[in-house]
């Protein structure tokens, strides 16, 4: 299969959104106490981490966190991102990692990666993205997707552009063109695997719905903070301590005259579709995607 440098775009996001992204679950975790918290402040080695990526963090000042979207229904994530932040340059990334990835759990299991959250949690999921991929993260950031409805709701709704292919799969949608969304229209949106490209697709609508999530974050007032708190944070589970988000909320707030790059794993011309015992599976190739990915979150 021939290289390719993936699709590494600009990203239409404005920076300034994560930081109020980090302050609010700041606020939401020290005034409400609802957000689930779950240390797993392990060895560096039983998260999957070498002695060289060690070295390489320190050098470049970048922060990697998982963020996983979970359905409950398959106890699986439904969605896998590698959220980076870079302190010295001021600039966050977002790699999107493929659910159906192949990655090797046993003969009598569902060998995807997104599995790994069935298996092993948040912890196995962490480990498998960081060995498969030799990364360094130590935290992830979970929202229930069983909430995720709520959460868009709370903030009035998401406008999206629709095409006819996609209406008839959105419960109670009529219309093609510039729709707002309800949380649950939202949700079935962001699932769609029917149409276009599949799982691409589907990949790229989850994009789309987080940024429209960010967006309507970053227009709402202070005053407005208390109500959407309470319509999400039963649904938000992360291992980042009151005292590291609140650090991260002020490194994100110098971001803000900045945009976000994307990066989909795997990347083009590295992979192919394969069924397993009727089971559908992305193979992929290691070497060029840990080189994709190094490239985009390392600059090497």
């Amino acid at each position: 299969m021939g290289k390719s440098k993936g699709k590494s775009q600009k990203g239409k996001i404005i920076l300034g959104i994560f930081a109020i992204l980090f302050i609010v679950i700041f606020v939401l975790y020290k005034s409400t106490n609802k957000m689930k918290y779950k240390d797993i402040k392990l060895p560096d080695s039983e998260l999957g981490i070498n002695e060289e990526m060690i070295t390489k963090e320190k050098d470049k000042n970048i922060t990697n966190i998982l963020l996983l979207g979970v359905d409950d229904e398959e106890n699986a994530s439904d969605s896998m991102m590698v959220i980076s932040m870079n302190k010295d340059k001021g600039n966050l990334k977002l790699t999107s990692i493929m659910r159906d990835s192949y990655i090797f759990f046993g003969d009598d299991k569902v060998n995807k990666i997104n599995y790994a959250y069935h298996y092993g949690g948040p912890e196995l999921s962490v480990k498998t993205v960081n060995e498969n991929y030799d990364l360094d993260i130590r935290d992830y950031v979970k929202v229930d997707f069983d909430g995720l409805d709520n959460i868009i709701d709370g903030l009035g709704g998401i406008e999206m552009d629709i095409t006819s292919e996609e209406v008839p799969l959105i419960k109670g949608l009529k219309k093609h063109g510039k729709q707002t969304l309800t949380g649950s229209q939202a949700v079935d949106y962001s699932r769609i695997r029917k149409v276009g490209t599949n799982d691409y697709g589907r990949t790229d609508r989850q994009r789309k719905v987080m940024q429209e999530i960010l967006g309507k974050l970053s227009s709402m007032s202070v005053t407005q903070y208390p109500k959407l708190i309470s319509s999400f944070s039963e649904y938000v589970e992360t291992s980042i301590s009151t005292t590291e988000l609140l650090g991260m909320a002020s490194k994100a707030s110098g971001f803000k005259n900045s945009s976000m790059e994307e990066l989909r794993i795997p990347i083009d011309g590295t992979h192919k579709d394969e069924y397993i015992d009727d089971i559908f599976y992305l193979k992929w190739e290691r070497e060029e995607n840990v080189k994709a990915i190094h490239n985009f979150i390392y600059g090497e």
